[in-house]
């Protein structure tokens, strides 16, 4: 049985640089709550990957630096998908057990989360058959 304990100390690790507008620097948290990635997953399956990738980067980036880049006027698009592409990595990382920005060996294929809108937008359900429980 696995016992959770919410009255433990988190784990204190550093914040990870995500990016910088002018010089002002803008991170995210070195290790996602167990609650957002389930979160996500919950997302994911209900809604799709692009829109729980909609919802888990103003929610991990925090409210400062989700303002500030939608207030960026000079913001390019690979920009964009670069910062969606470390946030979703580090994301997907906490769900896979790495829970690093940018390290190596995530079983996730092809390795970047789709933008909303974007053609790797999924219905949410998987239409897969699943083994019958015996």
């Amino acid at each position: 049985m696995i016992e959770i304990d919410t009255t433990a100390p988190v784990d204190d690790v550093p914040p990870i640089p995500v990016f910088s507008i002018d010089g002002k620097q803008y991170t995210m948290p070195g290790v996602i709550p167990g609650s957002i990635a389930l979160q996500v997953l919950e997302r994911i399956r209900t809604d799709g990957e692009a829109q729980a990738t909609a919802w888990a980067v103003p929610e991990v980036l925090g409210e400062e630096a989700w303002y500030a880049l939608l207030n960026c006027p000079n913001i390019q698009q690979h920009q964009v998908q670069a910062i969606m592409e470390v946030v979703g990595e580090h994301v997907m990382g906490a769900l896979e057990g790495t829970g690093k920005a940018g390290e190596n060996g995530s079983s996730r294929s092809g390795g970047s989360w789709p933008m909303p809108g974007t053609s790797k937008q999924t219905s949410g359900r998987s239409t897969a058959s699943r083994p019958k429980r015996r």
